[in-house]
C-alpha cells in the first residue's frame, strides 16, 4: 500500500498571514429608511451576523454600516463605499464580510454580481448570516447569483410600486417631494407655512407694490430671511407657492395641490407679468441703480428701443441711451427725470383741489356701480353656471359616462371659461360703501403723484410709474418730450371734468367719459384750468 503520508511534506504551505485574512471579516448591516432606524432591525442584524461570526471562528475587525442607505444605487451609499475601500486595503487583510441578507449587501442584481466577483480577485468571500449555502461551492455561486437577481427585481418592483402610489397622491393634489422653502410638514406629514413661508408671502407682496428683488432681499435679511437675490428670482417663479403642483411624478402636467398657497393664482400671474415686462440680467441679481429710475420704462421715440442706464464715472453723472446700436440716442438723466416730473405735472389740472370735480367724480362712480350691477349679475349667474357644469361633468366621468380624455378637454374649456369670468367681475365690481373716502383717496393720488417721484425713493417712484402708465413711455429726444399712451383711467376722467367746466352744456355722461377713453392718446396735453 503507497504511504502518501510521505508526500504531503512537498505540498506547497500556505503562508501564515493568508490563513489569518480568511479568519478576519467586517460586519455590514442596514436599512432602508429613517422608520426602519426605531424598530429592531439594526439590533437583530447585528446579532445574526455576530453570532455567525463566532461560530464560523471568524474575528469581526471592523463592523460598518448601522444606517439607513437604500440599496438601489451602490454609489451614493456612503458606509458602502467605505466599507469597500477598508477591506480592499491589503493592509487591513480582511477575507469576508457578513451580512445578515444577501439583499442587504446590494440590490442592484448585475452590479452587485460584478462587486462580488471583484472581492473574490482580492480573496474576499461575502456570506450571509441566514443563509446556509457556500458560496464558493458550484451550488452557492448559482445560490448566490439568483439571490442578488431576485433581491434586484424585488427592488424594481418596490421601486414601481412606489412610483405609482406618489402619482396616485400627487393626483389627489398631495405633494410627495421635500417641500420648498417656507414650507415643512408636521408629525401627520401634512405640509404647513413656516415663519419663513410667511416672510415670503411678505416678499411676494412686495414685488406686486413695486420693491424690486434687491430691495426686497435687503428689507427681508432685517427679519433675519437669508435669500438672495439670484434664489428670489427661482422663488417667484416657481407655482408651488400659488398651490399648483409640477413634478416629474406627473409629467410636469399641472395639477392643483391642497398644500396652503402663500399667493393666489392670480397674483401669481401678475408677478409673472411684472418679471417678464421688466427683464433683468440673465444672472437674475437685479441691479437696482436709483439714478435712473425710468430705466427699463423709458423708449426711444426714435427706433421704439428700450433705454438702458449707466454711470458715466468720469462724469460721475447718470445717463439714459438706447440699446438700438444703430442709435444709441442718449440723455442725462438729471434732465430727462426732470422733464418727467413736469410731464406729471401738466397731466394734473390746476383745479383739482375743486370740490365741484370731486363731486361729479362722486357721482361718476356711482353711475358707473349702477351700470356695472346688471353686467354684474349676469356674468355672476352664468359663472355658476360654468360651475355647475364643471360639478356635472365630474360626476359624469365618475359615472364612467365620459371618457377621461373627453373629461381632460372638458374641464380645460370650462375651467378657461371660469378664469375669464372671475377676471371681469373682478375688474367690475367697485367697492363704493364709502364713495368720498374712495373719491378723497383717487383725487390725492393724482394731485400728490408728480410730487412722489420727484422726492420720494426709488421703489416709490416705480409704483408711480407702474400705476399711472400702463403701456410704454416714450422719450423724444430732439422735441424734449414724453410720449404716453393707456394712461390710467383716473386722469383722463379728471382732465374730461376740468375741461367740461367751460362749457355748462357739455355732456359728462359716463357714455361719453367712455367713449373717449376708449381713443389712445398721441400725448398728454391736458387743458389747464
Amino acid at each position: 500500500m503507497m504511504e502518501y503520508e510521505y508526500f504531503k511534506r512537498f505540498a506547497p504551505t500556505r503562508k501564515e498571514n493568508e490563513t489569518n485574512k480568511e479568519k478576519c471579516a467586517v460586519i455590514y448591516t442596514r436599512v432602508s429608511s429613517k422608520e426602519q432606524l426605531t424598530n429592531d432591525s439594526l439590533d437583530t442584524q447585528y446579532k445574526e451576523c455576530t453570532s455567525f461570526a463566532l461560530k464560523n471562528g471568524f474575528k469581526v475587525k471592523k463592523y460598518f454600516g448601522g444606517v439607513f442607505e437604500s440599496a438601489k444605487s451602490d454609489e451614493d451609499r456612503k458606509e458602502f463605499r467605505a466599507m469597500l475601500n477598508y477591506v480592499t486595503n491589503e493592509k487591513n487583510k480582511i477575507g469576508a464580510i457578513i451580512c445578515f441578507n444577501y439583499d442587504r449587501f446590494s440590490r442592484t442584481g448585475l452590479q452587485a454580481i460584478e462587486i462580488i466577483s471583484l472581492l473574490q480577485r482580492h480573496s474576499i468571500k461575502v456570506y450571509s448570516a441566514i443563509n446556509t449555502f457556500d458560496p464558493e461551492s458550484i451550488e452557492g455561486k448559482v445560490m448566490l447569483t439568483m439571490t442578488l437577481l431576485q433581491a434586484n427585481i424585488s427592488n424594481v418592483n418596490k421601486s414601481l410600486d412606489t412610483k405609482r402610489k406618489m402619482r396616485e397622491k400627487m393626483s389627489n393634489g398631495i405633494w410627495v417631494h421635500n417641500c420648498p422653502r417656507g414650507y415643512a410638514r408636521d408629525e401627520k406629514k401634512n405640509i404647513y407655512i413656516t415663519k419663513e413661508g410667511e416672510h415670503i408671502r411678505e416678499g411676494f407682496k412686495m414685488l406686486l407694490q413695486g420693491f424690486s428683488p434687491t430691495e426686497i432681499q435687503r428689507f427681508l435679511l432685517l427679519k433675519g430671511l437669508r435669500i438672495n437675490t439670484k434664489r428670489w428670482a427661482e422663488i417667484f417663479r416657481n407655482p408651488f407657492y400659488c398651490g399648483i403642483m409640477l413634478s416629474n411624478s406627473l409629467d410636469y402636467k399641472p395639477a392643483e395641490g391642497k398644500h396652503p398657497k402663500l399667493v393666489s393664482v392670480k397674483e401669481f400671474k401678475r408677478v409673472m407679468e411684472i418679471l417678464n415686462r421688466h427683464e433683468h440680467p440673465k444672472n437674475a441679481d437685479f441691479i437696482v441703480n436709483h439714478g435712473v429710475p425710468l430705466k427699463g420704462y423709458l423708449k426711444c421715440a426714435n427706433c421704439g428701443t428700450k433705454f438702458t442706464g449707466y454711470l458715466n464715472r468720469t462724469k460721475k453723472k447718470h445717463y439714459y441711451i438706447c440699446n438700438n446700436k444703430e442709435c444709441r440716442s442718449n440723455v442725462s438723466a438729471v434732465k430727462a427725470n426732470q422733464e418727467f416730473v413736469e410731464h406729471l405735472q401738466n397731466m394734473v389740472p390746476r383745479s383739482i383741489a375743486s370740490p365741484l370735480i370731486a363731486k361729479r367724480l362722486e357721482e361718476l362712480f356711482i353711475e358707473l356701480d349702477n351700470i356695472n350691477s346688471k353686467d354684474i349679475q349676469s356674468n355672476e349667474n352664468e359663472l355658476a353656471s360654468v360651475k355647475s357644469k364643471i360639478n356635472l361633468l365630474a360626476d359624469k366621468l365618475l359615472a364612467g359616462v365620459v371618457s377621461n380624455d373627453l373629461f381632460k378637454e372638458k374641464l380645460g374649456e370650462l375651467e378657461f371659461e371660469k378664469e375669464r369670468l372671475e377676471a371681469l367681475l373682478e375688474k367690475q365690481r367697485i367697492n363704493l360703501s364709502n364713495p368720498k373716502e374712495i373719491v378723497r383717496k383717487c383725487v390725492r393720488y393724482v394731485r400728490e403723484s408728480p410730487f412722489l417721484w420727484q422726492n420720494e425713493g426709488f421703489a416709490v417712484k416705480r409704483r408711480v410709474q407702474q400705476t399711472t402708465f400702463k403701456g410704454d413711455i416714450y422719450y423724444d429726444k430732439k422735441n424734449s418730450r414724453y410720449r404716453t399712451k393707456d394712461v390710467n383711467y383716473l386722469f383722463h376722467i379728471i382732465n374730461l371734468i376740468t375741461a367740461s367746466y367751460g362749457n355748462k352744456k357739455a355732456d359728462l355722461s359716463l357714455k361719453i367719459v367712455n367713449k373717449s377713453a376708449s381713443v389712445p392718446w398721441a400725448g398728454v396735453e391736458p387743458a389747464r384750468v
